[in-house]
């Protein structure tokens, strides 16, 4: 399953960079198991710490580090989070 994911991931990465929506100096096999094992923590938050699952702090963490925009921001959402641990 991982593995099929990890390709996905690759696969969309590499036609963001072809059509220019996205540069990287990343190789994009990296980029790709970075932005799973990102993913994959957010979602393992109950076993990690006993937080519920945060897809959407995966989602802003993502956004952050491919200075991609913020939806929420543009639909009036969003907000701080609190810190893990706090």
């Amino acid at each position: 399953m991982a593995a099929r994911l990890l390709a996905l991931i690759q696969d969309k990465l590499a036609e963001d960079t072809a059509t220019g929506r996205l540069e990287t100096q990343l190789p994009l096999d990296d980029l790709a198991y970075t932005m799973l094992r990102i993913a994959e923590s957010f979602h393992y938050l109950p076993t990690i710490t006993g937080e519920p699952a945060d897809p959407d702090g995966a989602t802003r963490v993502l956004r952050t580090l491919l200075h991609a925009p913020e939806l929420s921001a543009q639909a009036g959402g969003g907000g701080a989070r609190r810190r893990r641990g706090a």
